[in-house]
């Protein structure tokens, strides 16, 4: 499938790599170079360093011609603007994701994507849940983020989160520490007993993962 993310720092950019690494065709659009060109380097994709809100632009690199389209810029004025040209060029699948639930409620009013991830909702329902174990949220169609006691991944407790990304072939988002310390892990972290892993996976992963 041919993927476009338009933005490349953040929480975003954990799922340009989940997607690329599993070997779709990626476009990664932002006006700054920094993120574009970490991600270029790092996995291999199609950087395009432009002015998101010049149509041409957009279509010199086949904005329209995307399956899906992954909206995060942190500007939200750009989201809106390229919510609104995704559907208009009748791109399938369109997913915005902002921090601002407002924003994300008149996006969903006017049908401006097919799903509106809100950031800290995700995180902090996340965190709370953790309490209970291992529980789900929603990304999208085929995504979910697992939030499971390291527990849980007993045979993963003392290992580097490398082992475990390329074992599970999943992402690492954050880790909550035993005394509520959150996290973004490198790969060569050390998973210890009693922490919370936040993990970006397949939803066709999660019984396998979380067996």
């Amino acid at each position: 499938m041919r993927y476009v993310f338009v933005g490349s720092t953040g929480a975003i950019a954990d799922v340009i790599r989940y997607v690329a690494r599993r070997g779709h065709q990626v476009i990664v659009f932002d006006n700054t170079r920094e993120g574009v060109e970490d991600l270029e380097a790092e996995l291999g994709v199609t950087g395009a360093v432009v002015d998101l809100l010049n149509l041409q632009d957009l279509e010199e690199f086949g904005f329209s011609k995307a399956d899906v389209v992954v909206i995060g810029h942190k500007y939200d004025s750009i989201n809106v603007a390229l919510a609104t040209y995704a559907k208009q060029v009748g791109i399938p699948k369109v997913i915005v994701v902002t921090a601002n639930r407002d924003l994300a409620n008149v996006i969903r009013s006017l049908g401006l994507a097919s799903d509106v991830v809100v950031v800290n909702d995700v995180v902090s329902k996340a965190i709370v849940s953790s309490i209970h174990g291992f529980t789900s949220v929603d990304i999208t169609e085929n995504l979910v983020v697992l939030v499971i006691k390291s527990n849980a991944l007993r045979d993963y407790v003392g290992k580097t989160i490398r082992e475990l990304k390329e074992d599970l072939e999943v992402e690492v988002l954050k880790i909550v520490s035993s005394d509520g310390e959150i996290v973004s892990p490198s790969d060569d972290r050390v998973i210890k007993e009693g922490e919370t892993l936040v993990i970006l996976a397949k939803r066709s992963d999660v019984e396998r993962i979380t067996a």
